[in-house]
């Protein structure tokens, strides 16, 4: 039986996992992705200071201890929130009127990051404002471990404007931890258009949000994110499961997809671990997004 044993500890961020490799690497090798070496810099991160380019909070904890009972291994796991942002845009870009831009932003947290893209010299203002309190007042003391999850957000501009122009600034939140990208200058340039564009084309559809990796615990209840745009109208958004089959109001009752395309997965069992697929359509085409998913037994949810 695969088993699948986590370590945070301070400065380090280690897997070790017996699952077997898939077509794109180990699954979950994302937690990989970072390794906090400086001692001085993760006190500054402790205070979840936001001023410098890229500020990272404290790595999840979870301990392995490993407790035998009855005969099962189960893992004693720490709610403790942290973000990562493990890619966000560069900080300038220059493009003539009319131009397609995307700008992409990824984070990794426990629980599931929220991505805003936000615009001008006050990014942490409008996100309070956004998010309709402050972040400092926040519940952090989860009940539950909400699992980890990296999630990838694009922002997409099909037909740029003067107006488009200015400062972009990508901000990713995971319960009451912040993380924020270094500003990004967008510069239109009046005096070019880009070639073939037309404002009034329509456009393919273009996923905008989606969780590439998550790990949540078993029994839990799990939201899969999936947003899409494309133009003259938002496409149409649907699923397929880990057999590749269609999800559907009668494919499985534990499953739904909601209007604004996100899957609800009650209660996560270890069936469900594998690659689920969202696809955008519409009659310029579609586009996809894969999640893998990986359900984890702890002493909370095994018996």
């Amino acid at each position: 039986m695969h088993r699948l044993a986590i370590m945070f500890s301070a400065g380090l961020l280690l897997l070790v996992s017996t699952i077997p490799h898939k077509t794109n690497g180990v699954p979950l090798s994302f937690l990989r992705e970072r390794v906090q070496e400086d001692a001085d810099e993760e006190a500054a991160i402790e205070e979840n200071e936001i001023d410098r380019d890229v500020m990272v909070a404290p790595p999840a904890s979870v301990a392995q201890t490993r407790q035998t009972v009855k005969g099962k291994n189960k893992f004693q796991i720490n709610n403790k929130e942290w973000v990562q942002m493990s890619s966000s845009p560069p900080g300038a870009i220059s493009l003539p009127l009319r131009s397609h831009i995307e700008l992409e932003c990824e984070a990794i947290g426990s629980p599931m990051p929220q991505i805003h893209w936000l615009r001008g010299a006050e990014p942490l203002r409008q996100l309070d404002e956004l998010m309709g309190n402050s972040i400092a007042d926040i519940n952090t003391t989860p009940n539950s471990w909400g699992g980890v999850a990296k999630t990838r957000s694009r922002l997409v501009i099909d037909c740029a404007s003067t107006r488009d122009q200015g400062i972009i600034t990508c901000a990713a939140v995971a319960g009451s931890r912040t993380v924020v990208s270094k500003p990004t200058m967008l510069i239109i340039n009046e005096l070019s258009k880009a070639n073939g564009s037309s404002c009034l084309a329509e456009t393919k559809p273009r996923v905008t949000l989606h969780s590439p990796t998550m790990v949540a615990p078993i029994g839990s209840t799990i939201a899969l994110p999936c947003r899409a745009s494309g133009r003259p109208r938002a496409p149409r958004t649907l699923w397929l499961d880990n057999s590749n089959q269609p999800i559907t109001s009668t494919s499985n009752p534990r499953y739904k997809v909601l209007g604004s395309g996100e899957l609800v997965i009650f209660p996560l069992l270890w069936s469900d671990m594998g690659e689920l697929t969202c696809i955008a359509q519409s009659d310029r085409g579609e586009d996809i997004a894969i999640t893998f998913l990986y359900p984890l037994s702890n002493e909370d949810n095994e018996s």
